[in-house]
C-alpha cells in the first residue's frame, strides 16, 4: 500500500504499515521537516538512565557539560568496537540521567546492545532506558473503538 492510497476506514489508515514510515525524510511533503527532523534526531538518542546518590547528582550536576562529554567520550574509546562510533551530542537531565545523541542509528543499536559495559563507562547503576515519548492525538473521539469497521 502507498501513502497516497485513500482507505474507508479509520482503523484501516491507523494499521497501515507502508515502508516509507521508517524513513524520516521520505517524499511526503504532507509533514512538516521539522518534524521529520526531529523524528531523525529520537532515532538517535539513546537514555540512560544512573541511579545515584544524592552526593553523585548535585557532583554531575555542577560539572560543566563540555568536560563532562569529553571524559565520557574519552572512557567511550577504551570499549571494544566503539571507533566506527561516534557520540554527537551528550545533555545532562534534571533527573541525573543521560541523553546521548549518536552519529548515526547504528550506534545507537551499538549502544544498546553494551549496556554492561555502557555501566562500566558511566558508572554503577548505569542502565540503557527506553526513551519513550508523549503523544497528542487530536481530534479522536473517546469512543473510537480501532477494530470496528464503521467509523
Amino acid at each position: 500500500m502507498e501513502l497516497t492510497t485513500k482507505t474507508k476506514f479509520y482503523n484501516k489508515a491507523v494499521w497501515m504499515n507502508p515502508a516509507l514510515l521508517d524513513v524520516p525524510f521520505a517524499l511526503n511533503t504532507a509533514i512538516d521537516p521539522r518534524a521529520r527532523a526531529g523524528k531523525a534526531i529520537r532515532k538517535r538518542q539513546v537514555l540512560i538512565d544512573i541511579e545515584q546518590t544524592e552526593e553523585d547528582r548535585e557532583l554531575i550536576k555542577n560539572t560543566l557539560i563540555t568536560g563532562f562529554t569529553e571524559e565520557f567520550k574519552s572512557r567511550f574509546k577504551k570499549t571494544g568496537g566503539y571507533n566506527s562510533f561516534e557520540v554527537k551530542a551528550l545533555t545532562k537531565l534534571a533527573n541525573g540521567g543521560l541523553l546521548l545523541e549518536m552519529l548515526s542509528e547504528e550506534g545507537v543499536k551499538w549502544v544498546k546492545s553494551r549496556e554492561k559495559e555502557i555501566e562500566k563507562v558511566v558508572g554503577a547503576g548505569a542502565r540503557v532506558k527506553k526513551h519513550t515519548f508523549l503523544v497528542i492525538i487530536k481530534f479522536v473521539p473517546i469512543t473510537l473503538d480501532p477494530e470496528s469497521e464503521e467509523e
